[in-house]
């Protein structure tokens, strides 16, 4: 990854401070910051241009080729779509918090490596809002389906764990479990000094 980043960075800012940097929060930069992660992160969308580029052929191939290409594109579609960005998102939402937050904090548009990283930050940081009003808004449209298998395999990674006899609050559960580390990094990246 160092390679990588040489390429696109002429230099590497420091980190915020000690304790970050020790926490491997080591620059200012959002994309040195994520590592290996921002590969996942963006294989989602080429991901849904391949799964867009074969709904378009589809129509044109014929046999055991279309077959092949729809049975690809509806299993694309039935987990890549929702269940594994759904678990990348929230399984890293502390981290990416984290990473954004610190970006948000020294971002500008002056450079070239800077705005590549304030673009992305403002990108992830839309869908760190996003995301605890979607996980909500799934849960409450879907609710009286989610015992089915369909919606099981789509969205089954936000309420695996949860007791959905407690009824329609525990939507609130995976709810308050995102905005609690978005929370947390926000308390860690802009400390409020304590003054009695």
């Amino acid at each position: 990854m160092e390679l990588l980043y040489d390429q696109i960075f002429d230099e590497v800012p420091d980190s915020v401070n000690s304790n970050l940097e020790n926490e491997g929060f080591g620059t200012t930069l959002i994309l040195y910051n994520l590592g290996s992660m921002i590969i996942a992160i963006l294989s989602f969308p080429v991901l849904a241009i391949y799964s867009s580029i074969l709904r378009l052929f589809i129509p044109v191939c014929k046999g055991t080729i279309k077959k092949s290409c729809k049975k690809k594109r509806e299993s694309l579609e039935e987990t890549l779509y929702w269940t594994q960005p759904i678990v990348t998102y929230t399984e890293s939402y502390a981290v990416l918090s984290m990473c954004t937050l610190i970006n948000l904090r020294f971002m500008d548009f002056d450079e070239k490596e800077t705005r590549l990283t304030s673009s992305l930050t403002i990108i992830l940081l839309s869908i760190q809002f996003i995301l605890p009003i979607a996980v909500a808004l799934i849960l409450f449209c879907y609710w009286d389906r989610l015992e089915e298998e369909k919606i099981k395999t789509k969205f089954g990674s936000i309420y695996e764990n949860l007791n959905l006899q407690k009824g329609r609050w525990v939507i609130l559960v995976p709810v308050t479990f995102l905005l609690r580390r978005f929370i947390l990094a926000l308390i860690v990246v802009y400390p409020v000094p304590l003054t009695f």
